[in-house]
């Protein structure tokens, strides 16, 4: 019984524990678990696989982005450069 103290039940249909530090919801025929101090999913084992491809890709995105804006940023100090430079008058 002593355990059953350390729980609450949602009126979602959800449990909290606060010995685990997750909230549990059943949603259809997986259990979801979330974290209580964040309030964000707890990443199941069957989606890693995707999550990791989906991070991957964010970070290959910024990178190009990085590498263009510093290339565009690169040519224009050079033609800034050598626009910026007026005759001398006599």
């Amino acid at each position: 019984m002593a355990s059953m103290r350390r729980c609450l039940f949602e009126s979602d249909g959800g449990i909290i524990s606060r010995e685990l530090g997750l909230k549990l919801y059943r949603d259809e025929t997986v259990l979801r678990l979330f974290d209580l101090a964040s309030g964000r999913e707890v990443v199941r084992t069957e989606d890693l696989s995707d999550v990791l491809q989906q991070t991957l890709a964010r970070v290959q995105q910024a990178e190009e982005q990085a590498r263009l804006s510093r290339r565009t940023g690169a040519s224009r100090r050079r033609t800034g450069a050598a626009g910026s430079r007026r005759p001398t008058p006599c």
